[in-house]
């Protein structure tokens, strides 16, 4: 796996888009063969680009997706018990392992 990185805003330039086609290469058809120059690209023109011209959707989800999927946290100054408190690290700890970092190998902890 890489990182491209490139100074500038944000954008699709061929010094990301190189390395992209390397990996989707290399992972996709097992074709180790970095890319060094790409052909000519279609660019469609700005005002083809744009999109909600007229506003969002009313419908539109996109913009509020993260509420949909994930109900919004609630927070509370109440205190807890150390008891309660090292529970509930445990748990946390437990669905990271388990959700964020699986495919990371099994490490021991240090004493």
């Amino acid at each position: 796996m890489g990182l491209a990185v490139v100074p500038g805003v944000h954008g699709d330039f061929e010094a990301i888009r190189l390395p992209v086609y390397s990996f989707f290469l290399k992972e996709l058809l097992g074709i180790d063969t970095p890319i060094a120059a790409e052909g000519p690209v279609d660019q469609p023109p700005a005002e083809k680009l744009v999109c909600f011209s007229d506003g969002l959707p009313l419908e539109d989800r996109l913009a509020r997706i993260d509420e949909e999927l994930v109900p919004a946290y609630v927070f509370s100054l109440e205190t807890t018990s150390p008891q309660v408190r090292k529970r509930r690290i445990g748990e946390l700890t437990g669905q990271l392992r388990n959700e964020v970092f699986r495919g990371f190998p099994e490490r021991k902890r240090r004493a």
